[in-house]
């Protein structure tokens, strides 16, 4: 069996540095790509929260007036105990009649 050649050392430094630089450039691309790939992916995430939290709050304005019109029979009399305008006498004189 012969054995290989003993080439020189310095054969092959213009070959480790050129693949060492290809290594760090892909590297440097690669987290570029990702971290704009991850940004954009996080603004959208926060867009849909804040619409979403837009589209609750609108909800719950039309749940908050829907009960306060429920709330209110004929003749302007407050049926909701926990509304500042609300009067026990008031209330019963509107079911008695």
């Amino acid at each position: 069996m012969k054995a290989l050649p003993d080439f020189p050392p310095f054969m092959h430094i213009g070959l480790l540095r050129w693949a060492r630089y290809v290594a760090l450039g892909s590297g440097l691309v690669y987290g570029f790509v990702h971290s704009r790939g991850v940004a954009k992916k996080e603004a959208i995430r926060v867009k849909h929260a804040e619409y979403m939290h837009v589209m609750q709050a609108k909800k719950d304005a039309e749940y908050a007036d829907l009960v306060a019109r429920a709330n209110r029979v004929e003749g302007g009399v407050v049926t909701d105990p926990n509304d500042p305008a609300f009067d026990l006498d008031k209330l019963v004189a509107a079911y008695s009649k």
